[in-house]
């Protein structure tokens, strides 16, 4: 689902989730640009806690604006068995360069990271730049 902006929470929690926790193959999941509500990025980050299969997610443009909500998804990232691909390009974050280094760290076995947005100040780039090593 691409561009899509999905009707509003809890539909992607209800209709959508329920689905896809059915399918014990899903590798892939492209929720980009689809106006995540902040509920929907909870339920979204309980799923990926919950899959072992999913090897790429892509939630770019997404505003994640709890700094709760960006803490659990790092937590969710960090702890997935299968994850090597992550996008989170021009996502918003909350707490910026303070939680800059809860993904970076959460993201550090993928072998990709798509990740920046046009509000990231001096400290996430440099933080960015000191990941990269």
């Amino acid at each position: 689902i691409i561009n899509y902006n999905l009707p509003q929470s809890p539909w992607l929690a209800t209709k959508i989730l329920p689905v896809l926790e059915q399918n014990q193959k899903l590798k892939v999941l492209e929720l980009s640009n689809c106006s995540l509500a902040a509920d929907d990025l909870i339920s979204l980050t309980k799923f990926i806690s919950e899959n072992r299969t999913l090897s790429s997610l892509n939630i770019s443009h997404s505003i994640i604006g709890s700094v709760d909500t960006v803490k659990a998804l790092a937590n969710a990232l960090k702890k997935h068995p299968a994850l090597r691909k992550v996008n989170l390009s021009y996502c918003s974050l909350a707490g910026g360069h303070g939680m800059i280094d809860k993904i970076l760290a959460a993201c550090k076995k993928c072998d990709a990271l798509d990740i920046g947005h046009k509000d990231f100040d001096s400290k996430c780039v440099e933080k960015i730049a000191n990941f990269l090593g």
